[in-house]
Formats: structure tokens, sequence, C-alpha cells
């Protein structure tokens, strides 16, 4: 792995652990606040529940608690507890207070029944106020006790959720560090491509996970990618080989007719080699820009309504006398009338491509067929001769694929693009001895 790529895959793992300890973070500070608010209303809760109690057990007038030992001792036992109690009068005086040291609770200006929160002297106490017959009474306790307890709980969730955030952070680094494990083994591997060396696999390591199905489908990438470039090397090689021998045969022709004086019926006679050497090379120029120009896409098949009988009866009628000519026989045994959609250019010149390939390398007689077979208009070219071998048929409408030593093999690889665009098959079938059948099916379209 190079160091730019290991430093990227360190950023996102980084990246990963510090989204994931924020939102842990923000989790935890979260959920702590609604605790820590809860926890708070709890106690004054309880706290609240206390004074009421409290209040409960003190008698509503000043007389009971001087003649009354039980109610005294019931008021004595609440101050110690921690209560201040004490009665104030309709006009506001207090009458009684009854308190623990020196701890008095705040007065309010305007007296209402309830409980509220008040400060004084940086001490916060909890007041119940209650009338009473000769006045009010008002029982309070501070929230020393509460404030301690929240104290204590807030220094704990302070103190444990920087921890659980770092734990959890180094949690999540070990587990994104496994997690992207495949992507740098992927990256790894990307890098050690190359367009001489493509063998480099990680398919083995890969998952069920979302992750491994990358893995696999880089895997998949990998292998078309490989026999792409097997197919462009050999592609290469066979455009080599089959550009050096026509000009192979140029050159020793020229070096041949200037060794020496020759008659101007000789240096005829190599003008006119020369010419078929040619005509040769240029076909085959052609054949290559067009394969590659289907190849980019830039040849794709005008739409357009093509009546196919018609168009395969005059390209048998073309091709007729040249069969005769090379001592074959091409005959059309049924030609139903079909209407397909595509470019006539293209079709014309797949057929041409077939028909080629058959009057050259078949036995006569050469018969074409055309008629419906169920969605698809079928085309089917048979011809007579020796047959291909079976491991010659496996390469067949491959480019420079011949099953003879003679023409470029590009026939009918042109034959295959030209139906493919059209969104069609082709199939050759053939046995030795028992003659060659190419089978076209191209969609059909109602005239």
């Amino acid at each position: 792995m190079t160091p730019h790529s290991d430093s990227r895959t360190r950023s996102l793992r980084a990246r990963l652990t510090w989204w994931y300890a924020g939102v842990l973070a923000a989790t935890l500070s979260l959920f702590a606040g609604l605790g820590f608010v809860a926890l708070e209303q709890s106690l004054i809760a309880q706290l609240d529940a206390a004074l009421v109690v409290a209040a409960a057990q003190i008698p509503p007038d000043d007389d009971s608690l001087g003649n009354d030992a039980a109610a005294r001792r019931r008021v004595e036992q609440l101050v110690a507890a921690g209560f201040s109690i004490r009665r104030i009068d309709h006009a506001g005086r207090v009458v009684v207070a009854e308190q623990l040291g020196g701890r008095a609770p705040p007065r309010d200006e305007y007296l209402a029944a309830g409980v509220v929160t008040r400060e004084q002297f940086d001490r916060r106490w909890r007041i119940l106020t209650r009338p009473i017959g000769a006045g009010w009474l008002q029982v309070a306790q501070p929230l020393d006790t509460v404030q301690a307890v929240l104290e204590r709980a807030g220094t704990w969730l302070l103190l444990a959720i920087p921890l659980a955030v770092g734990l959890a952070a180094l949690g999540g680094t070990f587990l994104a560090g496994r997690a992207l494990a495949p992507i740098g083994r992927l990256t790894r591997a990307a890098e050690a491509l190359s367009a001489g060396d493509l063998t480099s696999s990680v398919a083995d390591q890969a998952g069920d996970d979302e992750l491994g199905r990358l893995v696999r489908t880089f895997e998949l990438m990998r292998q078309r990618l490989s026999e792409a470039f097997a197919r462009e090397r050999r592609f290469t090689a066979d455009a080599a080989h089959e550009l050096r021998t026509p000009l192979t045969a140029l050159r020793g022709r020229i070096e041949v007719c200037v060794s020496q004086p020759r008659t101007a019926e000789a240096y005829h006679a190599t003008l006119l080699h020369l010419a078929a050497d040619v005509s040769r090379l240029q076909r085959l120029a052609d054949d290559l820009l067009l394969l590659a120009r289907l190849d980019d896409g830039e040849l794709l098949p005008t739409r357009e309504l093509v009546a196919l009988d018609l168009l395969v009866a005059s390209v048998i009628d073309a091709w007729r006398d040249a069969a005769e000519h090379s001592g074959s026989v091409l005959e059309l045994v049924r030609c139903d009338p079909l209407v397909i959609s595509g470019d006539p250019l293209q079709l014309s010149r797949m057929l041409v491509n077939v028909l080629d390939n058959a009057l050259r390398h078949g036995g006569a007689p050469v018969t074409v067929e055309l008629r419906a077979q169920g969605a698809v208009a079928r085309l089917s070219i048979h011809d007579c001769g020796a047959g291909i071998a079976a491991e010659q048929l496996a390469r067949l409408g491959q480019r420079f694929a011949r099953g003879s030593s003679t023409g470029s093999g590009l026939g009918l690889a042109i034959a295959h693009e030209i139906v493919r665009v059209h969104h069609g098959q082709i199939h050759v079938a053939s046995r030795p001895g028992a003659g060659t059948t190419v089978v076209i099916d191209v969609p059909r379209v109602e005239p």
C-alpha cells in the first residue's frame, strides 16, 4: 500500500472513530442530563412528601404545644430531624419558631398555601405553607442533602462519560480497522494491477456483507479486464500477423522487380500482383476500422423498417453469378415476407460476410432460408463443405479466427457485431463432413 492510500485509510478510520465517539458523547450527555433532572425532581418530590408528613404531625394551635407533652415531643423530633417549624399570625408576625441551631428559613412578604423553593445566604430551602385557624403554618427543610446527592451524581457523570467515550473510541478504532481491512486489501490489489499483470485476486477474502459484495464485484471487474486485455493482445498480434503477410509479399515483389531490368509485360504483371496485395491491405484496414467503430458505438444502426425478405433476395441475386463463377451454387430455398427494425446497409454487410465465408470455405450447394420463428426472423445459411472441427468452432466468430488459411478471419466477427447491435443472436453449428449452418435470429416487427 502506498503512503497516500494508507493515509486515506487512516483518515477514514479516524473519521469513523470521531463520528462514533461524538454521537456516543452526545447521546450519553443527553441521557445524563435527563437523568440528572429526573433525579433532582425525584429527590425534591420525596422532600415535599416529608414536609407534608411533618406538617400533619404539628398541632394546629399554640396551646397544645405547651399542654400536650406528646405533641411537644413530636415537634422536637421533627426539629432534630432537620425540619424548621414556625407559626405566623394573620398580621405576618412569627408566633412560634422552632429550628435546630440558627437555621431559619427565609420569610415571604406575601404568604400563600403551597410548596416553594427559596434561597438565603447561599442556602436553598424547600418551604411548605398551609393555613391554620390562627394564621399560617410553615414547615421547611434545607436542600443541602439534595444538593449533595446531585453534586456527587454530577461528579460521577463527569468522570464516567469521558471514560465511556474514551473506551468506546478505542473500541471504535479497533472495529473500524477490522471493518475497513477488506478495503485495504482491495486497495492493495487495485494498486498491484497493471495492463501486464491482472492476476491479483482478493475474492477468497470476501465475506457475505456489503464489503464482501464490493470485493466480489471488484473481482468480476478484474476478470473482465483480464479477458479484455487478453483479447486485445491477441487482436494486436493477429492484426500484426495479418498485416505482415501482404507487406512481406509487397516488399518481396518490389525487391525482385528492381533487382534487374524487366520487360514491360513483367512490370505490368508485378503491378497487378502489387495492386492485389494493396487491395487486401485496404480491405483489412476497412474491416479493422469497422470493428473499432462498432466497439465504440459509433455505428449504431439507424432504426427503420426493413423488408428483410427483399434485402435477402437482392443480396442473393447479386452473389449468384459470383458463386457460379467460383464453381458453387447459391440457392434461396425459402423467403418469407418479414419486416425487422434496423439498418439495411449493416444488414447487407452482415449477410455478404456470411455468404462470402460459406462460398469460400463450404461446398456446393449453399442454401439460404428465411422464415418466421416465433418473435424473431430466422435466417439460415447452410453449406455442404467439410465442416469445422470442434476446437475451431469454439473460436469461430472471434476476431482473426479462421477455419482455413485464407481470409483475414474478420468476416464472421463483423457479422457477430452487426447482429449484436440489432439485438439479435448468431449461432454456428458444424460437424466434420456434414457441412456448416449459420443461424441468425433478429427480432421482427409487424409490418
